[in-house]
């Protein structure tokens, strides 16, 4: 009989695909290398949504009766993925990790951190990420840049660990269609970043067709939807707009929805993810430090600026495919710190 890993993070359904990916990625290794193992996970949002995606996974509401119940059933606690060390929305994410790490151990459970992510330096300056640090018993960061900072934030060599983002083990194994001849453009940014003008001036410039992709279908602040609601009638029909249908869509189809494109300019950091694995074209906005971790792990065309259109035609024209030894460089270190983590165990 095998163990239950419980995944205690509960922003799984919020309407962001590029969570989906990481699942995916991480429960297709465990079945793959475990499968007597089990699942169980936290969803305070569409959890509807993640039973019809992932239905080996056994949820859980994210109310505290039902974090308790989870605990109960569970062998170890995993934090999985995404850019958790952040603070750009206040604390609160630290202070949930922390309170669900605390709670874990007093079930007697280990606690892991497995492919997580850095947003901004100041996070792991906090009093709630250092306590984060003393209570797992091992972290994995996703990239070289999340490591560095960590380690010169106090974080200690022995517990913190080199991974990757569980969404390679994912994209490297899925089906790849024939890419539409199109440049999709998922862009998550401050409104002050973009100009319509510039982007319409794109739009005259290069003659192949544009979509404005959402990797995150909500309506949440500087979201690719917002956006483009914002956005001028000209803009929008210059610029259609891509919104998978989250509540029912398989994971193949959110995947196709930000990988399945000929050239691609992301601020996103899945986005750019699957796209490098479809074999897309790939230019990156770096709005902050995960941004630029992922196009320094890709070494994808960087674009400095969303409201140029000189800068946007430069970034789209120099953009290419990205190096095949990069992305299986991203995939050896998934693998390695899915084996590390479970040998931590």
């Amino acid at each position: 009989m095998g163990l239950t890993l419980h995944i205690g993070f509960d922003f799984w359904g919020a309407g962001n695909l590029g969570d989906d990916l990481m699942l995916a990625g991480f429960q297709s290794w465990i079945e793959t290398h475990l499968p007597e193992w089990s699942l169980s996970a936290l969803c305070a949002h569409d959890i509807a949504a993640m039973r019809l995606r992932f239905p080996r996974i056994r949820w859980f509401p994210a109310d505290p009766a039902s974090r308790a119940e989870a605990l109960r059933g569970a062998n170890v606690w995993v934090g999985l993925g995404g850019g958790v060390f952040q603070i750009e929305v206040g604390t609160w994410i630290l202070d949930q990790m922390l309170a669900d790490m605390s709670a874990a151990k007093r079930h007697g459970l280990k606690t892991f951190l497995v492919g997580v992510g850095v947003n901004n330096r100041a996070a792991l300056q906090t009093d709630q990420a250092r306590h984060i640090h003393e209570v797992a018993d091992a972290l994995w960061l996703r990239d070289t840049a999340c490591l560095e900072m960590a380690l010169s934030c106090g974080f200690s060599a022995e517990k913190t660990r080199l991974g990757a983002d569980t969404g390679h083990l994912f994209c490297a194994a899925a089906h790849i269609r024939p890419a539409r001849p199109e440049t999709a453009l998922v862009i998550h940014a401050r409104p002050s970043d973009l100009a319509d003008a510039a982007l319409l001036e794109l739009h005259r410039r290069i003659r192949s067709g544009f979509s404005w992709v959402c990797q995150e279908v909500r309506p949440i602040p500087d979201s690719e939807f917002l956006l483009h609601s914002a956005g001028s009638p000209e803009f929008r029909r210059a610029f259609p707009l891509v919104l998978p249908d989250y509540p029912t869509a398989s994971i193949a189809g959110l995947h196709s929805a930000v990988a399945d494109w000929q050239r691609v300019l992301s601020s996103r950091f899945h986005t750019s993810l699957a796209a490098a694995w479809s074999g897309a074209a790939l230019a990156v906005f770096e709005r902050n430090d995960k941004l630029r971790a992922i196009r320094e792990d890709l070494d994808c065309e960087r674009c400095t600026r969303l409201d140029s259109a000189d800068e946007l035609a430069r970034a789209l024209g120099a953009a290419r495919p990205v190096e095949r030894r990069r992305l299986d460089a991203c995939l050896a270190r998934a693998d390695r710190m899915m084996s590390d983590f479970i040998s931590a165990l």
